[in-house]
C-alpha cells in the first residue's frame, strides 16, 4: 500500500471544481455554439485517473458497498458539477443481478429406468440432507428393510436405497439414530446418497449427515424398479439386497440465486431535432478490490489493492472528459447523448446488462431508442501495439467514418469480432452498432501493479480525441445501420487482433 491518501482528495477536490462553468444551451441557441469543436483536456483527464486510481479509493469492488458506493459518488458528482440532465431523480440507477446461490434443503430428482430420463414430480420426493450440496448421477442398489438394512459389499460410486416400513402417519424414531449409522457407514463405504422409500419423512434433523438423504415415496420408486424389471416388494418381503440393473437416479441440489445490488451512473445531453435517438458513451467504472475483499486480486507482498488504473479508471475518465468537453464547448449535439458508468462488469457484464436488458422508464430512455454503443475498456497502456477499435462489423457505416475521423498518428487495429469480455457485448445483443476501444491486456492486468504511472496520458488525449471526433459525429446525426457480423465475427471470447483472419485493417508493418 502506497501513502497517498491526502493526494486523491486533493486531485478529486480540484476536479470537481473544475467541473463547474455555464450550462449548454438550450435548444435554439445559434449554430456556432451548436458546432464548436470540443476539445478534450488531458491533463484533466490525468488528475481523475490518478485520483479515482488511487489506495484509498480501495479497488472499486462492486460488492464492497463501502468502495463501490465512493466511486459511484465520484462519478456521480462530476456530472452534478457540470449540471446534465439525470435519469429520473439521481445519477445513480440502482439495479439488482444474480451473484452466486444458496442452496434449498430440496433436490430435483430424475429418474432412468432402461430408458430415457424423466423428472420425478417434486411432491413425490423430500430432501432430508443436502451433504456436499453437489449433483449426484448413480446406479441404485437395494439394501432391504431400513432396520435391517444389509447393504452389499460393493456401495462404492453407487445410491443405495431402503425400505421405510411404516406406514404414513406411523410414529417414527425420535432421532433416526439407526438411519444416521446407515447413512455413516455407506459414506465411508463411498456410497454417493441413501435413498429411504416409504410414505413418510423421518422426522429428525439431517442435515449435517454425511452424504445426500432422500426420501422417495415408495409407489414411485416400485414404479420405478417395475419398469426396468424388478419387484422391489417381492425383494423387500424376502428381505434380500439386490443391484436394481437399468436403475439410474440423478439427484441435483435445488438453488436459489442470490441477488447483489449495485448502482449505474448515468447522465445526458439532451439532443434537438433527433432527440429519440440515443448515443450511449459507456465505460465500467468497478474493478476487482482488494486482497482481503476482492475478486482474485492477488499481488506482491505487501501491495494489498488492486487499483484499477487502466482497467477501467481509464475508460470512466475517458467517458467523464469526453462529457467534460461537450459541456465546456456548449455542444448541442442533435441525437441525445448518455455518458454511461457500469458496475458489475468484473462480475459478468452485470450493469451493462441491467441497462440493455431494462431500459429505465425515465427520459432519455422512454420513447428513445439507442442507434450506437462506443465501449471503453482499457484505454491507457497505449504501446507499440496501437490502439484496437473492435466490432467494425456491427456496421458498414462504420469503417467509412472512422477513416474520416483519422487516428491522430496512433497506430490502430480495426477488428470486426465482437468480443464478450466487456460490457459493449450486451448492446450488440440488441442488433445495436457497437465499437470497442481498447489498449491491450499486459502483466500489470488484474494485478497490484495497474496503477497510474504505469498510464500512457499522452496515448489517452489523442485516443479521447478521436472518440470525441466519433462522438460528435454521431451526435451530429450520421448514419450508422445496424449490421449483422458473420458468425466467427459475433459474439466471441478471445479479444481484438488475436485473430488475424478477422482483422479489417492493420498498420503497415515498421519498415
Amino acid at each position: 500500500m502506497h501513502a497517498r491518501s491526502l493526494l486523491p482528495l486533493l486531485l478529486l477536490a480540484a476536479c470537481l471544481r473544475s467541473g463547474g462553468g455555464t450550462h449548454a444551451p438550450e435548444p435554439g441557441a445559434d449554430t456556432a455554439a451548436k458546432r464548436a469543436a470540443p476539445t478534450i483536456d488531458g491533463a484533466w483527464m490525468r488528475s481523475f485517473v490518478e485520483a479515482f486510481a488511487a489506495d484509498d479509493m480501495g479497488g472499486r469492488f462492486t460488492l464492497d458497498p463501502a468502495s463501490i458506493e465512493r466511486a459511484a459518488g465520484v462519478v456521480a458528482d462530476q456530472y452534478a458539477a457540470m449540471g446534465l440532465a439525470k435519469v429520473g431523480d439521481d445519477y445513480r440507477v440502482p439495479f439488482e443481478f444474480a451473484y452466486g446461490n444458496t442452496v434449498e434443503r430440496a433436490h430435483h430428482v430424475w429418474v432412468e429406468a432402461k430408458g430415457p430420463a424423466r423428472a420425478l414430480p417434486p411432491e413425490q420426493s423430500a430432501t432430508l440432507s443436502a451433504a456436499e450440496e453437489t449433483t449426484v448421477v448413480a446406479d441404485v442398489v437395494f439394501a432391504g428393510p431400513r432396520a435391517t438394512a444389509k447393504p452389499p459389499a460393493t456401495v462404492r460410486d453407487r445410491i443405495v436405497l431402503v425400505r421405510d416400513p411404516l406406514a404414513a402417519g406411523a410414529a417414527a424414531p425420535a432421532d433416526n439414530a439407526d438411519l444416521r449409522a446407515l447413512a455413516e457407514r455407506l459414506a465411508a463405504q463411498k456410497a454417493k446418497a441413501l435413498v429411504v422409500m416409504g410414505d413418510r419423512v423421518p422426522g429428525a434433523d439431517t442435515s449435517a449427515w454425511p452424504l445426500p438423504v432422500l426420501a422417495l415415496r415408495a409407489p414411485a420408486v416400485e414404479s420405478i424398479a417395475a419398469a426396468a424389471g424388478t419387484d422391489l416388494a417381492k425383494l423387500s418381503a424376502e428381505k434380500n439386497t439386490a443391484a436394481l440393473p437399468g436403475v439410474r437416479l440423478s439427484l441435483a441440489p435445488r438453488r436459489t440465486d442470490k441477488l447483489e445490488r449495485a448502482v449505474n451512473v448515468l447522465a445526458w445531453i439532451p439532443g434537438t431535432d433527433a432527440k429519440s435517438e440515443i448515443v450511449i458513451l459507456g465505460a465500467h467504472y468497478d474493478h476487482i478490490g482488494t486482497t482481503e475483499r476482492g475478486l482474485m486480486c492477488r499481488g506482491p507482498e505487501g501491495d494489498t489493492i488492486c487499483n484499477g488504473a487502466d482497467d477501467n479508471a481509464s475508460g470512466t475518465g475517458m467517458v467523464l472528459a469526453m462529457a467534460k468537453a461537450m459541456h465546456a464547448a456548449g455542444y448541442r449535439p442533435r441525437r441525445t447523448i448518455v455518458f454511461a458508468h457500469f458496475a458489475g462488469e468484473e462480475l459478468g457484464l452485470h450493469g451493462s446488462k441491467a441497462l440493455a436488458n431494462h431500459l429505465p422508464a425515465a427520459a432519455p430512455f422512454a420513447g428513445g431508442k439507442i442507434v450506437a454503443m462506443i465501449n471503453f475498456d482499457m484505454v491507457g497502456r497505449l504501446g507499440k501495439d496501437g490502439l484496437w477499435v473492435g466490432a467494425v462489423s456491427t456496421s458498414s457505416a462504420w469503417m467509412p467514418l472512422l477513416a474520416e475521423i483519422g487516428t491522430e498518428g496512433v497506430p490502430t487495429v480495426f477488428e470486426r469480432s465482437v468480443t464478450a469480455r466487456s460490457d459493449h457485448a450486451a448492446f450488440f445483443e440488441h442488433d445495436i452498432p457497437v465499437l470497442f476501444f481498447f489498449t491491450g491486456l499486459h502483466g500489470d492486468y488484474h494485478r497490484p501493479g495497474d496503477e497510474s504511472a504505469a498510464v500512457n496520458f499522452d496515448g489517452m488525449t489523442k485516443i479521447g480525441t478521436i472518440a470525441l471526433k466519433l462522438a460528435a459525429a454521431l451526435g451530429d446525426g450520421a448514419a450508422i445501420p445496424f449490421t449483422q457480423p458473420s458468425e466467427e465475427e459475433g459474439i466471441v471470447t478471445r479479444l481484438p487482433g488475436s485473430d488475424a483472419k478477422t482483422i479489417e485493417k492493420a498498420p503497415a508493418p515498421a519498415p
